[in-house]
C-alpha cells in the first residue's frame, strides 16, 4: 500500500513538473503579450486629494478621462511624515518609504560636518547650461532600485526616460541607470547633467531655442478659461506685513521685460519682477513640459518597438501655483482646468498609431491653503514664528545641558522638522544616551509639538504595515521618513493646521506635514484595466509592486508596498 502510494505520488510530482515546463513559458508569453508598449508615470506636484474632490468632477479632458475610465483609488496616501517633493517622488516608482530610499526631505544635514545636503546635488557632475562651479544633479543620494531598474534588467531592449519641471522629481522617479533624465533650468530650457549625457540631444536643443524665442517675443497673460464666481475664494490678505493676492487675470510677460534667471520664492519674485518665477507659477510651465515630453517620445521612439518603455513625467506648475496663491482661489481652479485640457491632448497623441499605453497618475504630496484665507472661512489655521520657536528651543537646551553655545541645527531653516547636533558642541557632552533623552524631552515639551522622538527610538519600532494608512500613528509616519545616517537625530511633528513662518518670508501656502491634507493624493491606473472607483485604502508605496505584478516583472529588493488588486480589461 505504501509502495503504491509512493509510486502514485512520484507520478503526480512528475506530472506537475511536466505541466510546469509546458505551462509556465505559456504564462510568460501571455504576460509578455499583455505588456504595453509604453508605461507612463505621471506625477502632478502637490495635487492633493482635496483638490481632486473640489475641482476634479465633470472635467472634459484628460483628468475627466482617467477618473471614470481608470482604476481610481480615491483614498490613497503617502505613509511618511515629511511630505515634500524629494521624498514623495522617491517613493512613487520604488515601492519603498523614504527611510529606505535614503531621501528623508528635500534637504538634510551631513551628521559629521553639519553641512546642508540637497537631495540630488552631486559635486562630481555639472548641469548642462549652468554656470561653472555649481554642483550638478544626479541620483547619487538615492538608495536601491526602482521599477525602471527592474524593467531594464528583465525586459530586453526596454528604455527608461524621465522629464519634469524639477530636477529632484525627474531624477528620483527615474532612479539609477535611466537612459535619459531631463528637467527645466531657468533661462536655459530643459537640461540634464553630465551624470546622464555629455551634451543635449539635437531635438532638445531646438525645443529650448523655440521656447525661449517664443517667450521673449510675445505677451503672456494668464486669463481664466471658464467662470470662477461661486467656485473660488479670491481676494487680498495680509500675512503680517506681507500681502498675499489671489486673483486672475495675471500678467506673466510682456515684450521687453527682463528674463534673467534669479532664485527666490514667488512671493518675493512677484514683487521685484522676476519673469521665471511668474512663468513657473502659471499653467504655461506645464504646457512646456508636455510639449517637451511629446518631443521626447517622438524623437526617442518610445513605445514603437516590441518591448516596453517607461517614461516618468513630472508636472510642477501646480506646486508653484498652490504655494504662491493657495488652493481655494481662481488660480488653482484654472490650473486644474488647463491641466485637464492639456492632459487630454497628450493622451490622444501618445495613443495615435495604435500604441498600447498604460498610465499611472498620482502626486508626490498634497498641500494646505494659506492660513489667512482659511481663517476667513472659520478654519483654525495659523502661522508659527519658527525663528522665535527655534530660539526658545535652543535656550531651553542650553540651560538643561549647561552649554554656552547652541547644540541644535535645523535640517531646513524654513521648515524645521528634524534636528541635528553641532558636531563640535556634541563632542563636549558626556554620556550621549543621557543628554539625547533630555533633548528629546525638551522638544516634546515645546509649544505646538504633537510628537517627537529620537532617530534611535524610531528605528527600534518594529516594522509594520498598516492596512489603512489613516491609522498610522505619528511616530510610524516619522519612522517611515527616518533614513539612516541622513535623517535628524530628533524628528518631530507639529500640531495640525500650522504653517511655518510668521509672517511668511517664503511660500504663503505650504506642505510637508504628517497630516492627511498633505498625505492624501490620487492614485489612478489607466489603459489596461477595467474601470473602477475604489474606496479601499491604498498607499503610494503600492504603485511599483502593482505595476511589477501586472507586467510580470519581479521586484529586485524588499519593498514596503504590496500589489493592489486590479482587473485586466477585456478589450
Amino acid at each position: 500500500m505504501q509502495r503504491t502510494f509512493a509510486r502514485a505520488t512520484a507520478v503526480n510530482l512528475a506530472v506537475i513538473a511536466l505541466l510546469a515546463v509546458l505551462i509556465l513559458p505559456l504564462r510568460g508569453a501571455e504576460q509578455l503579450a499583455k505588456r504595453p508598449n509604453l508605461v507612463i508615470m505621471i506625477s502632478v506636484d502637490m495635487l492633493s486629494g482635496e483638490i481632486m474632490d473640489r475641482y476634479g468632477a465633470g472635467l472634459p479632458g484628460g483628468l475627466g478621462r482617467l477618473q471614470p475610465d481608470g482604476v481610481f483609488f480615491e483614498t490613497a496616501f503617502h505613509d511618511h511624515a515629511f511630505t515634500e517633493t524629494g521624498p514623495g517622488h522617491s517613493v512613487l516608482l520604488s515601492g519603498r518609504h523614504p527611510a529606505s530610499t535614503g531621501i528623508p526631505e528635500n534637504q538634510w544635514r551631513d551628521r559629521a560636518t553639519g553641512k546642508t545636503v540637497y537631495c540630488v546635488q552631486d559635486p562630481r557632475v555639472v548641469d548642462i547650461g549652468e554656470p561653472s562651479g555649481k554642483a550638478g544633479s544626479s541620483a547619487v543620494w538615492f538608495k536601491g532600485t526602482t521599477f525602471g531598474t527592474w524593467l531594464k534588467n528583465q525586459v530586453h531592449g526596454s528604455r527608461v526616460f524621465a522629464i519634469s519641471g524639477k530636477d529632484r522629481a525627474s531624477i528620483l522617479m527615474a532612479g539609477p541607470g535611466a537612459d535619459g533624465v531631463y528637467w527645466f533650468q531657468d533661462g536655459f530650457g530643459f537640461t540634464t547633467s553630465t551624470a546622464y549625457a555629455a551634451t543635449l540631444p539635437n531635438w532638445l536643443v531646438q525645443i529650448n531655442k523655440d521656447l525661449l524665442i517664443g517667450l521673449r517675443d510675445r505677451s503672456l497673460v494668464w486669463t481664466p478659461i471658464g467662470p470662477t464666481d461661486g467656485i473660488t475664494y479670491p481676494g487680498r490678505w495680509m500675512a503680517g506685513n506681507t500681502p498675499v493676492v489671489s486673483q486672475l487675470p495675471r500678467l506673466i510677460q510682456a515684450p521687453g521685460l527682463a528674463m534673467e534667471a534669479k532664485g527666490g520664492y514667488l512671493l518675493h519674485e512677484t514683487q521685484d519682477g522676476s519673469f521665471w518665477r511668474r512663468w513657473r507659477g502659471s499653467p504655461f510651465f506645464d504646457d512646456a513640459t508636455f510639449d517637451t515630453a511629446e518631443a521626447l517620445i517622438r524623437n526617442e521612439h518610445l513605445g514603437e518597438g516590441q518591448t516596453t518603455d517607461l517614461l516618468a513625467l513630472g508636472l510642477s506648475a501646480t506646486n508653484v501655483i498652490e504655494q504662491a496663491f493657495g488652493n481655494c482661489g481662481p488660480e488653482m481652479l484654472d490650473q486644474i482646468r488647463r491641466l485637464d485640457r492639456r492632459l487630454g491632448v497628450f493622451l490622444d497623441r501618445i495613443q495615435a498609431g495604435g500604441t498600447s499605453v498604460a498610465v499611472v497618475f498620482s502626486a508626490d504630496h498634497g498641500g494646505l491653503d494659506f492660513a489667512e484665507r482659511l481663517q476667513d472661512q472659520g478654519i483654525p489655521a495659523r502661522r508659527l514664528d519658527t525663528d522665535a520657536w527655534m530660539k526658545e528651543l535652543q535656550s531651553r537646551v542650553r540651560k538643561e545641558l549647561h552649554l554656552d553655545t547652541d547644540l541644535l541645527l535645523a535640517g531646513n531653516d524654513h521648515f524645521p522638522n528634524e534636528l541635528y547636533f553641532d558636531p563640535g558642541v556634541a563632542r563636549q557632552l558626556g554620556d550621549r544616551k543621557e543628554w539625547l533623552a533630555k533633548a528629546v524631552n525638551i522638544v516634546r515639551s515645546m509649544p505646538d509639538i504633537a510628537a517627537a522622538a529620537s532617530f534611535d527610538e524610531l528605528a527600534a519600532l518594529p516594522d509594520k504595515r498598516f492596512e489603512d494608512p489613516r491609522a498610522e500613528s505619528l511616530l510610524y509616519r516619522l519612522k517611515y521618513s527616518a533614513a539612516p545616517e541622513r535623517a535628524g537625530e530628533i524628528l518631530f511633528a507639529y500640531q495640525p493646521m500650522i504653517e511655518l513662518g510668521a509672517p511668511p518670508d517664503h511660500d504663503p501656502a505650504q506642505h510637508g506635514t504628517a497630516y492627511d491634507y498633505d498625505r492624501r493624493v490620487p492614485i489612478i491606473f489607466w489603459g489596461l484595466w477595467q474601470a473602477e472607483r475604489r474606496l479601499d485604502q491604498a498607499s503610494t508605496v503600492d504603485i511599483a509592486p502593482t505595476l511589477a505584478k501586472e507586467l510580470g516583472i519581479a521586484p529586485e529588493e524588499r519593498l514596503d508596498g504590496v500589489p493592489l488588486r486590479l482587473s485586466r480589461s477585456l478589450h
